[in-house]
């Protein structure tokens, strides 16, 4: 269990104690390390690491922090973060997985191809006008999908279908088989 811990605004929780509220918190009331402070760090997940010389990485609650020897070095290296790995700048980044956009796509919209949804998946450019909703071969004339809200927050809505017929037809059967996961279903 916890502590309990009078209101003081000279403390703070961090790691699942208190702190004097000077320090610097990262990574979190429940989770963090208190460090302190300086101009020249910053937080990557629960670790404080020098800004100019270090790119930190953040998915899903994970972090991590790659070093460079200088801030030149740093800039140079025309790195930037997709998931938890470091890829060249001039490549895009679907759900984690680099990918170069002359020759393929991310199937991470919704049919109107407006909307962000789902987490992607990276399909060859040649399918870019059937990539959406996670898939590459999304039929847009025959399906709908659309973005849903989720109630966890820093995530991209998912991607959900309209309704399909999952069974027509007397009340009295009860066994429908080949159902997919995270798909809506209407029973006629």
């Amino acid at each position: 269990g916890g502590s309990l811990y009078n209101v003081d605004a000279s403390r703070a929780c961090c790691g699942g104690t208190m702190v004097s509220s000077e320090l610097i918190c990262c990574g979190g009331e429940l989770e963090g390390k208190s460090y302190q402070p300086s101009a020249s760090m910053s937080c990557c997940g629960s670790g404080y690491v020098p800004s100019e010389t270090s790119l930190c990485c953040e998915s899903d609650g994970t972090a991590v922090s790659f070093s460079y020897v200088s801030p030149g070095a740093k800039s140079r290296s025309n790195e930037k973060c997709c998931g938890l790995s470091k890829i060249k700048t001039d490549l895009f980044c679907c759900n984690g997985v680099p990918y170069d956009s002359e020759s393929f796509s991310c199937a991470d919209k919704d049919s109107s191809g407006k909307i962000s949804c789902g987490v992607g998946a990276v399909c060859p450019k040649t399918s870019s006008s059937s990539a959406f909703c996670d898939k590459c071969d999304f039929d847009v004339d025959a399906d709908v999908c659309f973005a849903e809200e989720t109630t966890q927050e820093a995530t991209k809505p998912l991607c959900r279908k309209q309704p399909s017929v999952a069974y027509k037809g007397p009340s009295s059967q009860t066994t429908v088989t080949g159902l997919i996961p995270f798909t809506a279903y209407e029973f006629l």
